[in-house]
């Protein structure tokens, strides 16, 4: 497709979605031989620099070139939604100035996000009824407007099994329908509905890594053999380290954790931060020393989307145990307030991990070091991962134990400070799994387990 047609095709999308009456005709979307693989990749990488630049109309009209020339391009449908997510966010938030700066967890800020979703789904399911009425044989287009259309629920159900029953071989609706029954419970059903998914498309690791996942938490021993040989099968996939991960995190022992954490740290892109935790509870140098071994091999194999991403968190995760190590030394040599100093320039990697413990262990340490055990126990209590970390449990139990207080009162006090931080949740509603709705506050006074995932 040349430039002045892709231009032309989408200021007749974006005329089209705006409710405008265009001057161009939409031409047929090509098809997908039009394209080869090499030609979407390159468009695709252009595409999420555009995004990722905040070039957000730009990226939009590559995606929906990739998507009109190479249907089955899961990486660009779901580029379209995250950028079209973010001009509906833009457009919103400057409807609603108050709601775009609120407290990200208030009514408000809840209700804009719940704004912006629909406005979404509403505008990409404009764009896909388009190319459904173009071209009503392709199934990926089909499956994207059902996506829209119906976000979950017995509409979508009905629309994802007739696209199953016309294409069997079409993997995302399977994997579609493999959450749907997770969210129901019925592991069987969502086990099936992987292996059609992992049927259809042998050579994608995602379906096999969902399938194996299923048997996480009712079979781990079925789940280790299975992600042995999910990783003998692909060997270089990033999925490979994120189900070795996995494994880890269920390792009966220590050194079987370490093992599985080593192994996928050697993942091309990965960024292992539960091993650099690990290994920062006992020698921050080494976890220093390892994120700057992966940062070196991660700017010389410098490639993909995600590469920046990788070296930036490869970045932070060097500089900052490698402030833990240097303020362990300062602390080492008596210089507990030069060691405090050392740790509060550090700026942890973003990726999810139990970052908190070295530093608020060296504060604490820094603390005893200067005198003052209060206010290493005042820190300990005032960190709320003590109240699940076994390492700095301890440590409050020891610093409590030089003022005076048993265990069981350190304890008492650690889930007091806990609960001292909590407040009321918002209200909000629900559609339930047999149907109807209900509120949080009908549960008042009961205990409530809220499920974000699903239960595999």
């Amino acid at each position: 497709m040349s430039r002045t047609r892709t231009i032309l095709v989408s200021l007749t999308l974006a005329a089209a979605l705006s409710g405008a009456t265009p001057h161009v005709a939409p031409e047929p979307p090509q098809e997908p031989a039009a394209r080869d693989g090499r030609g979407a990749k390159t468009l695709l990488q252009r595409a999420e620099e555009a995004r990722q630049t905040g070039k957000v109309s730009e990226a939009i009209g590559l995606y929906k070139q990739i998507i009109e020339t190479s249907p089955n391009e899961e990486r660009a449908h779901i580029g379209l939604w995250v950028a079209t997510n973010v001009t509906e966010r833009n457009r919103l938030r400057a409807e609603s100035p108050d709601a775009g700066s609120a407290d990200p967890l208030s009514p408000a800020a809840l209700a804009l996000g719940r704004q912006v979703t629909a406005a979404t789904n509403a505008a990409v399911a404009q764009y896909y009824r388009w190319l459904v009425t173009t071209r009503p044989n392709v199934t990926a287009y089909r499956y994207r407007l059902a996506t829209a259309e119906h976000a979950a629920g017995a509409a979508l159900r009905a629309e994802l099994r007739t696209i199953v029953a016309d294409d069997p071989t079409f993997a995302p609706a399977w994997a579609h329908l493999a959450h749907d029954m997770a969210a129901t419970g019925d592991v069987e059903a969502e086990r099936d509905c992987y292996a059609r998914a992992a049927a259809a498309a042998p050579d994608n690791p995602l379906y096999a890594y969902d399938l194996l996942s299923t048997y996480k938490m009712r079979d781990p021993k079925e789940h280790r053999r299975l992600v042995e040989a999910f990783v003998a099968r692909f060997p270089s996939s990033e999925m490979a380290a994120v189900a070795l991960r996995d494994a880890a995190a269920d390792a009966e022992t220590e050194d079987d954790r370490v093992a599985l954490l080593e192994r996928a740290a050697k993942n091309p892109g990965a960024v292992p931060i539960e091993l650099f935790a690990l290994h920062a509870r006992t020698d921050p140098g080494k976890a220093a020393r390892l994120a700057a071994e992966l940062l070196e091999t991660a700017r010389h194999a410098k490639e993909g989307a995600g590469a920046d991403y990788v070296v930036g968190e490869l970045t932070k995760a060097a500089d900052f145990y490698g402030s833990i190590a240097s303020g362990r030394k300062l602390l080492g040599e008596g210089k507990p307030a030069d060691a405090v100093a050392a740790v509060e320039k550090a700026s942890p990697p973003a990726s999810a991990a139990p970052l908190t413990f070295p530093v608020t262990a060296l504060r604490a340490d820094a603390f005893l070091a200067q005198g003052k055990p209060a206010a290493a126990y005042d820190l300990l209590l005032a960190d709320p991962v003590t109240f699940g970390d076994p390492d700095l449990t301890a440590a409050a139990i020891n610093v409590g134990g030089r003022l005076g207080k048993p265990e069981a009162q350190v304890r008492r006090e650690i889930l007091s400070a806990v609960l001292g931080r909590a407040h009321q949740a918002d209200d909000f509603e629900i559609e339930g799994l047999t149907g109807g709705r209900k509120k949080l506050s009908e549960f008042r006074g009961q205990l409530v387990l809220l499920n974000l995932w699903h239960p595999t």
